[in-house]
């Protein structure tokens, strides 16, 4: 996010709000649908009737669905994160996006966002290190504490900038964060192995980026990842037979036929209809989305060309 912003939008107003612009096309229109589709075969006015107004808006609209689990205890996780139960992430995610012009741009702002969130982080390992639930609960939903993620990015790119770090360095920073995280011990998130492993991956990233952000390969399967991460909870719900209604008919069938094959094939069988559904939907919601993007922006070009007509008109218009 940071290359991007530096790169492709200019540190002024009309270039902050074009990245706003951008980021809710890419965040809300898929999101959207999602989330009516889920609402209508599933939730309905169940879930309408057993939130609070400010719970359901956060839900629909994102922001503050992280804040929210936080100061509910946990409690009801995803039905304060919309029906998906996901809606938290992307919460937290546009938070940052809200805040990153300023905290990319001005190094007052980001030192400033770096000491809150350490501090966070410190005192949450002080106050709950004993207490594994209330750890992860302000660790992944705090989003003070959250934001040393975020910003992680943001350094390594200055690092690598500084430095200019060797292509190989970043890859083998690559190997040592998916061996760390492979065979380290389940356990509390702030745990020095695990902080390692994010370091690692985070000081990779510019050299990931570099080697793959002219890959045609590399960029279709970078737009179908928020689509599948939006699905894939239908699709474990269409897997174990947990979603009600006709539009998830199919999927305790195909669960309940592969039973009587052989273990392995029916074990393939399963898998291969989970991950077709996925990539089926995913492809559909990218359509989806890229559609709206295109009508909004059918929209927006109409109303610039009639502002332009406007002004145009009134020039010519003689003064009396």
């Amino acid at each position: 996010m940071s290359f991007v912003l530096e790169t492709k939008y200019p540190a002024t107003m009309r270039g902050t709000l074009k990245f706003y612009f951008a980021r809710s096309m890419r965040i809300y229109p898929l999101w959207f649908l999602v989330f009516g589709f889920v609402f209508y075969f599933q939730f309905g006015r169940v879930w309408l009737n057993t939130h609070y107004l400010w719970e359901i808006l956060s839900a629909v609209f994102l922001f503050g669905s992280d804040w929210a689990i936080v100061l509910s205890g946990g409690a009801n996780m995803g039905g304060l994160s919309g029906p998906l139960g996901i809606g938290w992430t992307l919460g937290a995610e546009l938070t940052f996006y809200l805040l990153a012009p300023f905290l990319c741009r001005s190094r007052v702002c980001f030192i400033l966002a770096l000491v809150t969130t350490i501090v966070s982080r410190l005192v949450i390992n002080w106050e709950f290190g004993n207490d594994e639930a209330q750890h992860r609960l302000w660790s992944y939903f705090f989003f003070p504490s959250t934001l040393i993620f975020f910003l992680m990015g943001h350094m390594a790119r200055r690092v690598h900038a500084w430095m200019k770090v060797p292509a190989w360095l970043g890859w083998t920073a690559v190997v040592g964060s998916l061996t760390i995280s492979t065979y380290q011990d389940y356990g509390l998130t702030d745990g020095w192995w695990a902080f390692t492993s994010i370091l690692l991956f985070a000081f990779s990233l510019p050299t990931v980026f570099a080697a793959t952000s002219a890959n045609r390969f590399s960029n279709a399967a970078g737009d179908l990842t928020y689509p599948l991460y939006l699905t894939h909870m239908i699709a474990f719900g269409i897997a174990a037979g947990a979603y009600g209604g006709a539009a998830y008919a199919w999927g305790p069938q195909v669960v309940t036929a592969a039973k009587n094959w052989p273990p392995l094939l029916g074990g393939i069988v399963v898998v291969l209809c989970f991950w077709g559904f996925c990539l089926i939907v995913s492809v559909i919601a990218l359509y989806a989305e890229r559609t709206c993007k295109s009508i909004l922006s059918s929209i927006t070009g109409g109303l610039r060309y009639l502002s332009a007509v406007r002004a145009t008109n009134a020039r010519e218009i003689p003064e009396l």
